[in-house]
C-alpha cells in the first residue's frame, strides 16, 4: 500500500487519522504513569535467615551450609553467594535474566521448609524475597531529634509510619533503628544456681506451655467442628507466675520479666545527630511521582503534631523528585534540540511554512509514540524518555528527504499533486530502508535473549523504534498531503554559503573520482590517526557516572561494642563537618554496629561525579586525623554496587590458616601496584571471640555430650526465642536469656550451671561449665563469605576508574606469578565478570547490527557488492568517535557503546539515500560518473540537513549533565555526534569513490575468473566498464 498516494486520494480521511493520532497522543501523555525505571523483576532471590546472638562460624555451620545445599537444587540456578555474619545468614541466589521469579520463589520456600528439622529449633522466620524495580523506596527519610529515639517505637509507628501507610499507593512503610517492644525474660544466675535449675529445662517447659495446636475434628449431629488446644500466655503476670519446677517455684523467682524495647547493637547518625531510618515503598503499578508527592504532604502535616515536637523527618532520597528532575532535564534538552533543529531547517529551506510542516514531524511522532507506550501498558521512565530524546534529532530525516524529492519535481514544472505523488514514490524505498536500518540495530536487544543489558537498553530501543516508525508514517502522509492538497509549500533560494559548499563538494568529488588511490590512502591515514587518538581514551565499561558520596569505612584492631565505635564515628564526623565547605561536602550520614562502621560524606552537586569524588577522597585521605586502633578505608558510594573504582579479587579454598596466608600474600602483592589503594582482605581482622572447648572424657562422666553443653551455653548467652505473646498491642516477640550482668565476664562463663546426670544413680544436678570445658580466645572473621558453596576470601581495593584496563592487567600479572597449592585458586570478582559479560554482549549485538544492516541494503540495491561501499563508511565514523572522545576527554564507556550501536543504524542512511539515487539515475541511462555527480548534487542538501538536525538535536545532551540513575548521558550523545559528522563528510566523498572501486574490482575479478583458465590470456574489461572508462571527470 502506497501511503502517500492513499493520503492524497483521501485527504479528509488522512487528515482525520493524523488529527486522531495527535489527539490520542495528547490524551495519553498526562495518563502515562511516571516511574524511575520500567517494571522489571530482578533475577535473584534474597534469603535471610535470622539466628540471633550467634557467631559467624556458627551461622555458617548450622544455617548457611544446609540452606545452600537445599537451594542448589533449584531449577536454572546461575550463582549462589552467601554471607554468614553475627545473628543471620544472607544468601543470594541468581538466575538468568528473563526467568519467572514467582514460581522459583515458591520452590525455594518449599525446599527450605523441608530442611527445617536440620536447622536450630529457635530459627523462626525464614525470609525469601525477590526484588522488583517498583520495590525501590520512593522516599528514604531520616527521623532526627536531639534525644535518642531508639526506644520510641510506638510513638514513631503511630504518628509517623501509620499516617504514611494510609496514603494511596503506599504498599509498605519501614522503620530502621527502632524496634517494637518485646517480652524479655532475663534469668538471674545466682537464683538458678541456688535452686539447682537448668535453663534448658525451664525453657522447654515455657515453650511447651506457649504453643497452640490442632487436635482433630469433633463430629456432632452431622457437623464437623475443628478442635484447637489453645495454650498461650495472656499477660506478663501469667509469665511471672508460671511454675518452673514441680514444687511451685515461679518464673519470677529466678528471672525478671518485662515488656521493653530490645537492646540495639547498631545506630545511625545524620549530621552528628542520632537518626532513625524511614522508607516508603509504593505499590506495584502506582505512579511514583504521585505517591511521593502525597507522602511528602503527609510528612508536612506530621510536623504539626504536638507529640512530635523536637522531632524532624528529613527526606534523604526522593525518587519522585529524582524522576521529575531527570524528566525535566531530558525534556528541556529535547525542546532545545527540537528548537535548534527547527532553526536549522529554516536556514536550509528559507521558508517558514515549509519549515513548520517538516518540523511538525517532531511533536507528531513523539505524541504518537507516547500513545503507543500508554496503550502498551508501559510507563514514562528515564529510559523511555531517553529513547524519545535520542530520537528527536532523527525525526525530521525522512520528512526532509521526501520534501527535497517533491521540491525538485516542482522545480521541473510538475503540479503540486503530481510532484507529491511521484516525489514521495521516488524516495519511498530509500526512506523505508533508512528507517529499517535505524531500528533494526535494536531488534537483537528487544527480541533476543534476555540479559541485564538487553533489559535496560531494550527499553530505550523499543521507544526509539516506536518513534521512528511514527516518523516514517508521518513523512509519507503528512508531507505529501500538506504539499499536494493544502499548502503552497515552497523552498526558498539556497543561502550563498550552501551554494559555495555545493561547488566545493563538486570539485572535491571530481578530484577523488580521478585520484582514487590517493583518496583511499588519505582515508586510511585518517583511520590510523584515529587509532592513535583512541588509544589513551578511557574504555572502562562503567565510568562517567554520578557519585553521590564518598564512603569512609572503619576497621578496628580490637573488639569494640557499638557504643565505643560510636565515639570514633563522632570524631570523624565532627572533623568533616568543621570543614564541609573546603571538602565540598553537604552532609554526613553514618551507620555503626559492633566492630564496624561506615560514614558517607555526601557531595555537593558540582563534585558529584568520578573526578569530584576523587578530589574529595584525596582530601579526606590526606587530612582525616589518625585515630588509635582504627584504620580508615575510602570508597565511592554509588547506587551501582559494582562501581568501576572498586577492585575485587576472590580467593577460593578450604577455610583455615593456609587460605589466610595466601590472601595476605595477595594483599602484599597488590598493594605494590601503582594506582591501587586501600587494598584490604575482606574479614581479615575479624573479631575476638572465646572458644569453649568441651573435654569429652570429663563431660561423659557427668552424662553430658558436646551438643548438650553447647545447648546450655547457647540458651544462656545467645538466648532463645519463644512463641510470640499476644498482648493488647498485638503479637509481641518473646526472648529469654541470662541477665546481662550475669554474662559479662569469663569467670561467670566458667560458673555457668550445666545440668548433669550421675551415671550410677541417674540423679540430676548442675555442674559448673568450667568442670567440663576449657576456654581460649581466638580471632575470627566478622563474616564468612561463600560463593558457589565454596569458602572465599575477597581482596579489595580502589583505583581511578579510567585506569581499569591497566589495573586489571597488572593485577593478573601479579597473581599469575604466585604459586597456589592444589585446591586453591583465584578469580576476579563478580563486578569484573559482569563487565566482561557486558562487553561481550555489546560486541555480539554490534556484529548482529552490522549483519542486519547489510542484509537490508543488499535487498534494497539487489546487490551483494554495493552495500559494502556504504559499510566502509563505518570505520570513518570511528575516526569521529576517537577524535571527539580524545579532545573532549569523554570515556568510551557503556553509554558510548550504546551510542555506537545507534550510530551503526543511522550512519548508513546518508549512504543509502545517495547510492539509491545513483542507481535510479543509472537506470535512466546516465553514465556512472555523471550519475554519481548528479546524485551527489541532488542529495547534498538533504544529507546536510538530516545530519545537522540529528547533531543539533543531541547537542543539549552532549553538553549537559543529564543522567539516568548514576550514569551520565554525554558519552552517548558525543559518540553519535562525532561519528555522524565524520561519516557524513566521508560519505559525501569516499562512498562514491569506493562505489566505483568495488564495481571495477568486481569486473576485474569476474574477468579473471572467466578468462583465467585460458593460457596466458589477459582479462578483458566488460563492455560497461569500457563504455564508462576509468572514473575520470
Amino acid at each position: 500500500m502506497n501511503l502517500s498516494r492513499w493520503s492524497l486520494r483521501n485527504p479528509v480521511t488522512a487528515s482525520m487519522v493524523l488529527l486522531s493520532l495527535l489527539a490520542v497522543g495528547a490524551i495519553s501523555v498526562p495518563r502515562l504513569p511516571l516511574a524511575f525505571l520500567p517494571e522489571v523483576s530482578f533475577p535473584s532471590l534474597e534469603i535471610t535467615i535470622p539466628y540471633p546472638n550467634a557467631l559467624p562460624a556458627q551461622v555458617e555451620e548450622e544455617i548457611t551450609r544446609p540452606a545452600e545445599e537445599a537451594l542448589a537444587t533449584l531449577s536454572r540456578v546461575r550463582r549462589i553467594h552467601s554471607w554468614s555474619s553475627a545473628n543471620s545468614a544472607n544468601i543470594t541466589v541468581e538466575f538468568d535474566w528473563g526467568e519467572d521469579i514467582a514460581p522459583l520463589r515458591v520452590e525455594a520456600r518449599e525446599k527450605l521448609d523441608r530442611i527445617r528439622d536440620k536447622l536450630p529449633v529457635d530459627v523462626d522466620l525464614i525470609q525469601v524475597n525477590s526484588f522488583r524495580s517498583s520495590d525501590i523506596p520512593v522516599l528514604e527519610c531520616r527521623i532526627a531529634a536531639e534525644r535518642d529515639l531508639s526506644r520510641d517505637y510506638e510513638l514513631l509507628n503511630r504518628h509517623v509510619a501509620d499516617p504514611l501507610r494510609r496514603v494511596q499507593g503506599v504498599a509498605k512503610v519501614e522503620l530502621y533503628g527502632v524496634d517494637p517492644p518485646q517480652v524479655r525474660i532475663d534469668f538471674r544466675l545466682a537464683e538458678l544456681q541456688r535452686h539447682g535449675l537448668d535453663a534448658n529445662a525451664v525453657l522447654a517447659r515455657l515453650d511447651a506451655s506457649s504453643r497452640s495446636m490442632g487436635a482433630g475434628v469433633l463430629r456432632r449431629r452431622g457437623e464437623a467442628w475443628p478442635l484447637r488446644v489453645v495454650n498461650q500466655f495472656g499477660s506478663l503476670e501469667e509469665f511471672r507466675n508460671f511454675p518452673v519446677d514441680d514444687h511451685g517455684l515461679t518464673l519470677a523467682s529466678v528471672a525478671d520479666v518485662s515488656l521493653t524495647e530490645p537492646d540495639l547493637d547498631y545506630g545511625r547518625h545524620l549530621d552528628q545527630g542520632r537518626a532513625i531510618g524511614l522508607n516508603v515503598i509504593k505499590e506495584s503499578g502506582a505512579n511514583t511521582v504521585a505517591v511521593a508527592d502525597r507522602s511528602r504532604r503527609v510528612l508536612k502535616e506530621i510536623e504539626n503534631d504536638p507529640l512530635l515536637k523536637g522531632i524532624q523527618v528529613l527526606t534523604f532520597t526522593d525518587q519522585g523528585e529524582q524522576i521529575r528532575n531527570s524528566l525535566e532535564g531530558l525534556l528541556q534538552a529535547g525542546v532545545i534540540g527540537a528548537i535548534l533543529a527547527t532553526g536549522l531547517l529554516y536556514f536550509f529551506l528559507r521558508n517558514l511554512v515549509t519549515t513548520l510542516v517538516v518540523a511538525a514531524a517532531i511533536p507528531f511522532s513523539l505524541l504518537a509514540a507516547a500513545a503507543l507506550l500508554y496503550f502498551g501498558g508501559r510507563s514514562l521512565n528515564i529510559l523511555s524518555m531517553m529513547g524519545l530524546m535520542l530520537a528527536v534529532g532523527m525525526l525530521v530525516d525522512n520528512a526532509v528527504v521526501v520534501l527535497e524529492s517533491i521540491h525538485r519535481r516542482r522545480e521541473r514544472g510538475q503540479s503540486r499533486l503530481r510532484a507529491a505523488v511521484m516525489g514521495s514514490r521516488e524516495v519511498l524505498p530509500a526512506v523505508v530502508s533508512a528507517t529499517i536500518t535505524s531500528i533494526i540495530v535494536f531488534l537483537p536487544l528487544v527480541l533476543g535473549g534476555r540479559t541485564e543489558i538487553t533489559t535496560w537498553i531494550g527499553e530505550v530501543g523499543r521507544t526509539i523504534i516506536f518513534t521512528l516508525c511514527c516518523s516514517l508514517f508521518l513523512s509519507l502522509t503528512l508531507i505529501p498531503l500538506a504539499i499536494g492538497r493544502f499548502l503552497s509549500v515552497q523552498v526558498g533560494e539556497q543561502p550563498a554559503i550552501l551554494k559555495r559548499l555545493a561547488a566545493l563538494h563538486h570539485r572535491v568529488l571530481s578530484w577523488t573520482l580521478n585520484h582514487r588511490p590517493a583518496t583511499v590512502a588519505v582515508a586510511f591515514g585518517v583511520v590510523v590517526v584515529a587509532v592513535f587518538l583512541f588509544a589513551p581514551v578511557d574504555k572502562s565499561t562503567f565510568t562517567a557516572s554520578k557519585v553521590e558520596a564518598v564512603a569512609v569505612n572503619y576497621e578496628f584492631a580490637d573488639n569494640l561494642n557499638y557504643r565505643e565505635v560510636e565515639r570514633y564515628v563522632t570524631a570523624i564526623e565532627r572533623w568533616i563537618q568543621a570543614r564541609k565547605d573546603s571538602l565540598h561536602v553537604k552532609s554526613t550520614y553514618s551507620y555503626f554496629t559492633n566492630n564496624m562502621a561506615i560514614t558517607r560524606a555526601y557531595l555537593v552537586p558540582r563534585y558529584a561525579d568520578d573526578e569530584g569524588a576523587q578530589v574529595v577522597r584525596k582530601l579526606l585521605r590526606g587530612g582525616l586525623p589518625q585515630l588509635p586502633g582504627v584504620t580508615l578505608r575510602f570508597d565511592d558510594d554509588r547506587n551501582n554496587a559494582a562501581g568501576p573504582a572498586r577492585l575485587s579479587v576472590n580467593l577460593y579454598g578450604d577455610p583455615g590458616p593456609r587460605l589466610d596466608q595466601l590472601a595476605e600474600e595477595m594483599q602484599r602483592r597488590l598493594s605494590r601496584i601503582d594506582g591501587l589503594t586501600d587494598v584490604v582482605v575482606g574479614g581479615e581482622r575479624g573479631r575476638q571471640e572465646v572458644e569453649v572447648v568441651v573435654d569429652r572424657d570429663r563431660a561423659s562422666r557427668y552424662g553430658l555430650s558436646t551438643a548438650a553443653v553447647g545447648a546450655s551455653v547457647s540458651q544462656f548467652f545467645r538466648g532463645r526465642a519463644l512463641p510470640r505473646f499476644r498482648g493488647p498491642e498485638g503479637e509481641v516477640q518473646v526472648q529469654a536469656r541470662l541477665a546481662e550482668q550475669d554474662r559479662s565476664s569469663l569467670e561467670q562463663l566458667r560458673d555457668l550451671p550445666v545440668l548433669a546426670t550421675d551415671g550410677a544413680s541417674g540423679a540430676q544436678a548442675t555442674v559448673p561449665l568450667g568442670a567440663v570445658a576449657s576456654f581460649r580466645p581466638v580471632r575470627t572473621p566478622t563474616s564468612v563469605e561463600r560463593q558457589q558453596r565454596r569458602s572465599v576470601l575477597s581482596v579489595r581495593g580502589n583505583y581511578e576508574a579510567k585506569r581499569g584496563g591497566e589495573i586489571r592487567r597488572q593485577v593478573k600479572s601479579a597473581l599469575d606469578a604466585m604459586a597456589f597449592p592444589t585446591g586453591y585458586l583465584w578469580s576476579f570478582g563478580s563486578a569484573f565478570e559482569e563487565e566482561n559479560r557486558t562487553q561481550q554482549e555489546m560486541l555480539v549485538n554490534l556484529l548482529l547490527a552490522l549483519v542486519l544492516v547489510y542484509l537490508v541494503m543488499a535487498g534494497l540495491f539487489e546487490s551483494l557488492l554495493h552495500p559494502f561501499a556504504i559499510m566502509f563508511a563505518l570505520p570513518f565514523a570511528f575516526a569521529g568517535i576517537a577524535a571527539i572522545c580524545f579532545f573532549t576527554h569523554s570515556p568510551f564507556n557503556l553509554m558510548a557503546q550504546i551510542g555506537l550501536l545507534i550510530l551503526i543504524g543511522i550512519v548508513v542512511n546518508n549512504g543509502i539515500v545517495l547510492v539509491y539515487h545513483v542507481h535510479q539515475l543509472r537506470g535512466r541511462g546516465l553514465p556512472r560518473t555523471q550519475a554519481i555527480l548528479e546524485a551527489a548534487r541532488d542529495r547534498l542538501r538533504p544529507i546536510l540537513m538530516t545530519t545537522t538536525c540529528t547533531v543539533l538535536g543531541m547537542l543539549p545532551l552532549a553538553v549537559g549533565s543529564n543522567h539516568v540513575g548514576d550514569v551520565l548521558y554525554y558519552p552517548l550523545a558525543r559518540t553519535v555526534m562525532g561519528g555522524l559528522v565524520a561519516s557524513t563528510a566521508l560519505t559525501l566523498v569516499l562512498v562514491p569513490c569506493l562505489y566505483t572501486l568495488l564495481e571495477d574490482g568486481a569486473a576485474l575479478v569476474a574477468g579473471v575468473w572467466r578468462w583465467g583458465p585460458r593460457a596466458g590470456r589477459p582479462a578483458p574489461t566488460s563492455d560497461a566498464a569500457r563504455a564508462q572508462g576509468p572514473a575520470r571527470v
